[in-house]
């Protein structure tokens, strides 16, 4: 059987391709190794950088007296006498630092055109939500509504065990954002959910873990990346519950969490 050959073309075309989606994780493993070389260059290059010194010192001092106290040098002679010691190390800590700029700067684009795509999905999900009620109606749009997060409690039944206890009520709560259940009563949603307006109007942005503060659940590590402000429209957030059944837990009615308009990434860039 004949092996299918590749050609160097399509070889290199491969390699380049790999190194610009692994650009981070190249500049940041080179920048490391090159700074780890520079101390350790700089470590090796210090006993001659002392004894050029200590010629240098003694070509100072050659021509005076045993009367005279001998001089130190200043520090631009010393500089001059051992900077040449001290260049390889100097030059493997400024490529170091190029290449952990460059690692920066790399995430810095992929972050902002991250943020970027997030945003104009968010706009279209949303433009999407508001024609699909005008179609359907308000009616048609709730049970679709419902229809997802039924779906959403069926591919994550809950577990007794993972179940979080805030101390406010014992009614099953569905958090789709992180996937997790809790327990709390509706009134303790609603004014949490009020407390989290007022500092929406006060601050003019709040992030969603600033919600599940108010719920004492545990913060959730996309919590601050995630959130809301005041736009043109000075839209508050709105709570959108569904109330479903947990199989798993014998026909629970279940409340899952939703929003009029859900965070967005960037919200506190005002």
């Amino acid at each position: 059987m004949k092996m299918p050959t590749v050609s160097y073309k399509q070889a290199a075309r491969v390699l380049r391709k790999t190194a610009v989606k692994q650009a981070p994780v190249l500049l940041t493993v080179i920048g490391i190794s090159s700074m780890v070389s520079s101390t350790v260059l700089a470590v090796r290059a210090t006993p001659k950088a002392i004894l050029l010194k200590e010629k240098a010192e003694m070509e100072k001092n050659r021509d005076i007296s045993a009367y005279q106290e001998a001089q130190t040098l200043t520090p631009v002679e010393l500089v001059r006498s051992c900077w040449r010691c001290y260049t390889p190390a100097f030059i493997m800590g400024v490529f170091g630092t190029a290449c952990l700029i460059g690692a920066n700067s790399v995430h810095l684009r992929r972050n902002a055109a991250l943020a970027a795509a997030y945003a104009l999905s968010e706009t279209s999900f949303k433009d999407y939500k508001e024609k699909t009620a005008e179609v359907v109606g308000e009616k048609k749009e709730t049970e679709i509504r419902n229809a997802v997060a039924k779906d959403a409690i069926e591919k994550n039944p809950p577990v007794e065990a993972d179940i979080i206890e805030t101390g406010f009520g014992n009614n099953l709560c569905y958090d789709p954002i992180c996937g997790r259940y809790f327990r709390c009563d509706i009134e303790k949603l609603k004014s949490s959910l009020v407390e989290l307006n007022m500092s929406l109007i006060s601050e003019g942005w709040v992030s969603l873990n600033d919600y599940y503060e108010r719920l004492r659940l545990p913060e959730s590590r996309i919590g601050d990346d995630l959130g809301w402000n005041l736009n043109e429209c000075h839209d508050t957030v709105q709570l959108k519950l569904s109330a479903q059944l947990a199989d798993n837990l014998a026909q629970t009615p279940c409340m899952v969490i939703g929003f009029q308009h859900g965070p967005i990434y960037n919200y506190d860039s005002l």
